[in-house]
């Protein structure tokens, strides 16, 4: 289960494969696809290519929506699209969510459902060989400059665990 980030930070430094190669498919929620793919088509990013083949090959897929009757404790606190994120990781009891959003994060653990970002994917795919650990610090690197935000001691945190 994805949340828009990480699916737009992996196709940004090209390893959105990654996903494939360790999870086999992976569901995205009909709102967190619709939040990605129309703002990507709008401002004309060449990851939209990427999300589009990913889809049409089904390892990742679009998941319906889920409607509530009652309230769920988290929604006040979250984007329509981040509690669609929990709602479906619930309603297929998935126990683990792909995040990059704090606020979404503490919720999922809160569900008790793991949460794993951008860093975490790339550091999880040098510890299975999936990337070299110097692939992985070239990702680690170019982060910041395609927008993600993290704090720099973080960054610094995971590249010297990679041998930076």
């Amino acid at each position: 289960m994805a949340d828009a980030s990480v699916l737009i930070f992996l196709a940004k430094l090209g390893h959105l494969d990654l996903l494939r190669r360790m999870f086999k498919q992976v569901l995205v929620p009909r709102s967190v696809w619709e939040e990605v793919v129309p703002q990507t088509r709008r401002t004309d990013f060449p990851e939209i290519r990427v999300l589009e083949e990913a889809s049409s090959a089904g390892w990742l897929a679009v998941a319906p929506d889920v409607t509530v009757r009652d309230p769920v404790p988290f929604t006040n606190a979250l984007h329509a699209a981040d509690d669609q994120v929990l709602l479906v990781a619930r309603a297929k009891r998935i126990r683990r969510i792909l995040a990059d959003d704090a606020p979404l994060r503490r919720a999922a653990r809160s569900l008790g459902i793991a949460p794993i970002g951008t860093i975490g994917i790339l550091m999880e795919a040098a510890s299975l060989g999936v990337l070299t650990r110097r692939e992985a610090r070239d990702a680690l690197e170019r982060l910041p400059t395609l927008g993600f935000r993290a704090s720099h001691d973080l960054l610094l945190r995971f590249l010297r665990e990679l041998g930076a």
